[in-house]
């Protein structure tokens, strides 16, 4: 997967207490598309992220948990 230029702007998803775990993956996946540089999971977090739905995206995306925003 070719990695968009930012031109110096890098852009961040927030995923904030999710409530269905499932949509993670649709979300990770729909943020690679974009050209998002980071997801963030903050808040509450199952012990593994389910993240089904993105096709792999989450392997090429940086990705981190924050337990507090």
């Amino acid at each position: 997967m070719e990695q968009p230029v930012h031109h110096g702007r890098q852009s961040k998803v927030l995923i904030y207490n999710v409530d269905k775990d499932r949509n993670v993956g649709m979300i990770i996946r729909s943020a690679a598309a974009m050209g998002v540089s980071e997801v963030v999971v903050a808040g509450r977090k199952s012990k593994k992220l389910n993240t089904f739905g993105s096709q792999g995206t989450h392997k090429q995306l940086p990705m981190r948990h924050v337990p507090v925003f």
